[in-house]
């Protein structure tokens, strides 16, 4: 991915406003950038460790040149000591990729909460769908055609065109809505994975942890920005995971947690900690129940839906009165076991949302509304010839009021 930012115009920007900032977070709106990425740029650019050294003015060559020029050999051994001392801290924090790891691994004694809400009194919720992203998923021009090339540069480019979407319609919502609360649903298959499978293995230009890394890492940066622009709203992420992630060929072989959708999204969580205002739902199941304006929504990847007499809607629309009903049952029982539990504590289902499909679309079903979300990739080598389906790469956004979902927008992404 290439460069955008002129680190040394950014450098030099930073350096002339940090005396009136009272930290990264405050710098990062002044310059109107991705704090994480701010820090990381620095540091990795300049070796600076911390906010203060844009304070002091001695990081870089400049500055010791400087130094060099001006002070007797005194002052020189002092300054070259704290050059060193700066390169071998530099060095030895270059791999933040590792340290973000080991802070997951510190922070996952309770995963899915890291921020906790008071009741919203927000009148529309924006709910972003993200699935079957597949990344790291290679199909050349040669093997699909021109027009339906996918690569890691493609959905590069297809992700920062979703989060421009994204960031369009929080802001007409805003507008006309005032503050919102803001769901990014992560529904699983993010990553193309590498084990599910025999070929596999021939359409991937990553492993499954690089694709991880590289995919997640990103979405933090985007979503920290938008969280620093739209700092009134509340956001929440809900993950889900998908079957090209797991970790062995059957699903039976694998529980939730053991997939690279489980440990992207909670990667993704400890690059976000420290960045306020922000709820996590990772499921640890394959499926997440929450309530949005008071409507039930159900989301989960899909893979375990079948056709119904030979047609996926009908199957769909089936696993949804089954998911209801189970749901139903569960909570009637803790219902005659607790007589003062509250309506609406009961699971009811009006929405389900799912992936895998590669399919954007929306089915209405008595009173269950089932939506299918699109996928950034047209299609892959398997369903062009075990399906002989390809569609447009899009992804979808709903809002919902206290009618429930009243728009939809599907943004196609090109």
């Amino acid at each position: 991915m290439a460069n955008k930012y002129s680190w040394d115009d950014v450098y030099a920007k930073a350096k002339k406003v940090a005396h009136t900032c009272e930290g990264w977070g405050s710098l990062s709106r002044a310059i109107e950038m991705p704090r994480r990425t701010l820090r990381d740029g620095l540091k990795r650019e300049f070796g600076v460790m911390e906010f203060s050294d844009l304070l002091d003015g001695t990081v870089g060559d400049d500055t010791f040149n400087s130094f060099m020029d001006n002070y007797g050999d005194k002052e020189h051994e002092r300054v070259t000591k704290a050059l060193l001392n700066k390169q071998q801290r530099l060095l030895a924090n270059r791999n933040w990729i590792a340290d973000a790891i080991k802070d997951a691994v510190v922070s996952m004694p309770e995963p899915h909460v890291i921020t906790e809400f008071e009741d919203s009194k927000n009148d529309v919720a924006m709910l972003a769908l993200f699935g079957d992203w597949h990344w790291g998923q290679d199909t050349p021009k040669q093997l699909m055609g021109e027009y339906q090339e996918y690569s890691t540069s493609v959905a590069d480019r297809r992700l920062a065109e979703y989060i421009h979407e994204i960031d369009l319609s929080i802001a007409a919502a805003t507008a006309r809505y005032g503050n919102i609360d803001i769901y990014f649903a992560m529904l699983g298959d993010m990553v193309e994975g590498s084990e599910i499978r025999d070929t596999q293995a021939r359409v991937i230009s990553s492993g499954i942890v690089t694709q991880m890394l590289q995919l997640f890492s990103l979405l933090a940066s985007y979503i920290e920005g938008l969280v620093n622009k739209y700092s009134d709203c509340k956001f929440t992420i809900i993950g889900v995971p998908g079957n090209h992630t797991r970790l062995s060929k059957t699903k039976t072989d694998v529980i939730p947690t053991e997939t690279m959708d489980y440990a992207g999204y909670n990667y993704m969580m400890a690059l976000l900690r420290g960045v306020g205002n922000i709820h996590f739902s990772i499921s640890e199941s394959w499926h997440w129940y929450d309530k949005i304006q008071g409507y039930g929504f159900y989301f989960m990847h899909g893979d375990g839906i079948r056709s119904y007499q030979g047609l996926p809607s009908y199957g769909l629309t089936k696993a949804g009165h089954y998911i209801q009903s189970s749901l139903l049952v569960e909570d009637k029982a803790l219902a005659r076991d607790n007589p003062s539990m509250p309506a609406s504590d009961i699971r009811f289902v009006d929405y389900i949302i799912v992936a895998h499909f590669h399919t954007d679309n929306m089915l209405e079903d008595v009173d269950i509304e089932i939506v299918t979300n699109g996928a950034p990739v047209e299609t892959s080598p398997f369903i062009a010839k075990e399906l002989r389906k390809t569609g447009r790469a899009s992804q979808s956004i709903l809002l919902i009021n206290e009618d429930g979902v009243f728009c939809k927008l599907k943004k196609v992404l090109k």
